[in-house]
C-alpha cells in the first residue's frame, strides 16, 4: 500500500505530508486519489496518437496557458462574452 500511494504521489508530485491524525492522512488520500483520477485519463488520452509525455512534461508545457474571457455589452443590454 505504502508503495503504491509512494509512486501515485510521485506522479502528482506532492510532497511528503506526515499526519498524525488518522482523519487526515485519509482526507490527504482522498485528495490525491482524485488527482490521479483526473491525471490518468489524461495521460491516456494522449498516449493514444502518440503523446508519451510525463506528467511533469504535460505540466511545464500547460504552466504558462490562460484563459481569459472578455465581456462587452451589446446594443440590445445583453452581454457578450469572448473567451
Amino acid at each position: 500500500m505504502e508503495s503504491t500511494f509512494l509512486q501515485l504521489k510521485s506522479v502528482l508530485e506532492l510532497w511528503p505530508i506526515h499526519h498524525r491524525a488518522d482523519r487526515r492522512v485519509g482526507a490527504h488520500l482522498a485528495i490525491a486519489v482524485q488527482a490521479y483520477r483526473v491525471v490518468n485519463p489524461n495521460r491516456r488520452r494522449l498516449r493514444q496518437p502518440g503523446i508519451r509525455l510525463s506528467w511533469e512534461s504535460i505540466r511545464r508545457v500547460l504552466r504558462d496557458w490562460t484563459r481569459a474571457t472578455t465581456t462587452l455589452p451589446a446594443s440590445d443590454g445583453t452581454m457578450i462574452a469572448n473567451r
